[in-house]
Parts: structure tokens; sequence; C-alpha cells
């Protein structure tokens, strides 16, 4: 589609039809294709975390709040311990999308049982592998959604100051996530006393310099302290010992 096609669009779309000579033509077939669920690339797909990216405008907590978002962060604050949302994201069997498939909850209870204080949570939104956009099409399109996450993760593992640590080449996501950012500080469910709970957290954004290897998780954190991002010897557990010589959980 052209920028000229737009006045089509509208009225057609006012009028209940469609622009058949827009519509996705399936290159095996030459059949035309009315719905991207039909489409035979999505048609098998079932989409879980982009599910809700086309359907709002990702600089608007309206949207996100009218898709149920928040509600998780409601519930986990209000009707459940930290020690239970844990339960849930063990039950659940969430794991991590990096390719390790390591799960999630065996690592949050680790960053929970640590000694020492503050934790610190961190989001890793540094994919450095050539066309790798899956953090870059969430930070762009659905920014709540992360931070609805980051702030659920904080408060299971006994934390109050989080991360994101984003690529310098994706100022979009920079952009807005900050707003998001704003938005949940005004709706009360990020800074002091969130939503009347008593639970604090408080977010920063750290933009990453361009290296691939700040993507490895102890590398981030010792670019995050201002140092070089160079990774550190694996035989002690950023969950034990991470962001400045502190407990860290990656989200």
């Amino acid at each position: 589609m052209k920028p000229e096609d737009i006045p089509e669009i509208v009225d057609r779309t006012a009028k209940e039809e469609v622009s058949d000579r827009l519509l996705y033509i399936d290159p095996t077939t030459g059949e035309k294709i009315v719905y991207k669920h039909e489409i035979p690339f999505y048609k098998y797909q079932t989409q879980i975390i982009f599910a809700n990216n086309s359907k709002l405008n990702p600089k608007s907590i309206e949207d996100y709040i009218a898709l149920g978002g928040y509600r998780a962060l409601t519930k986990a604050l209000f009707e459940m311990t930290p020690e239970e949302v844990l339960a849930e994201v063990d039950r659940a069997d969430l794991r991590g999308r990096g390719g390790g498939g390591f799960p999630a909850g065996r690592k949050w209870k680790t960053c929970r049982k640590a000694p020492g204080e503050p934790k610190y949570v961190i989001v890793n939104c540094d994919e450095g592998d050539p066309g790798a956009y899956m953090d870059r099409g969430l930070m762009e399109e659905n920014p709540h959604s992360v931070l609805e996450g980051l702030i659920i993760g904080a408060y299971a593992i006994g934390s109050h100051q989080g991360f994101v640590y984003v690529r310098q080449e994706y100022p979009l996501a920079v952009e807005n996530l900050e707003i998001a950012l704003k938005q949940a500080e005004e709706y009360g469910f990020l800074g002091e006393d969130i939503l009347g709970s008593g639970f604090n957290f408080k977010v920063t954004i750290h933009r990453g310099a361009g290296a691939f290897v700040s993507g490895e998780s102890s590398a981030l954190m010792t670019a995050i302290e201002g140092k070089v991002g160079e990774p550190r010897p694996k035989y002690i557990r950023t969950a034990s010992q991470g962001n400045l010589g502190k407990a860290f959980q990656p989200q």
C-alpha cells in the first residue's frame, strides 16, 4: 500500500467494502486473501506475546488498559504474595526466549533467596543478531506489556529498582518506553506506593553503545555500571551477584 491509497481504503471501509486491488496475493496459488489469519505464513501461528501489537497505539496507556493491561499487576499486588507469584510462574512453565529455554520461575526464586539488598531487575533489550527484532517489536509496539511484567517480576523478587537496557539503534523503542514510563507514573502503576499497595518501584532506561556482546547478561550489567561491556566469569551466577554486585533478575 501507498499513501495515495488511503482515501480509497477509507471510502471503501465506510461502505463496508473491500478494495480488491489491494488484497494480498498468495504467490503460490495466485489467490487473493482478505484476512491476515488466512495468509499461509500466519495461518498456523498462534501469537501470544505480539497478539495485541496491532490492536493498540503504543503511545496510549488507555489502549493498553482497555485490552486488560495492568490487571495482572493489580492482582499480584493485592491478591497474591510474592511467593504465590513465583509459584504461578513455575506452574505456567514460563521460559526464557533467548534460546536456552531456562525456567523463569527458577531464576526468580534464586534471586529472591539471594542474600543482600538491594536487588535489581533488568530488561535485556539488546538483541544483536542480524534480523532479530523480537525485543524491538515489543518495545516499539507494546511497551506497557514489558513494563507491567517488569513490575510484577520486581514485586516477586523484592526489588525496588529496575533498568531497561536498550540498543542505541532503537530510537523509537526508547521514545515509546519513555512515554510509557511517564504515563505509568501518572496512573499510579509506577513509583512510590503503587496503587496504594505500599510497594515502591522505579525504572531507569540505559542506552547501549551498540556492542553485540552486551546482550550477554553479565556484560550488560557491566555496561550499566559505566564500564566496558565485557562478560564476567560464570562461576558466580548473576541472580546472586549481578548489577553493582547485587542480586539481579533478567526479564
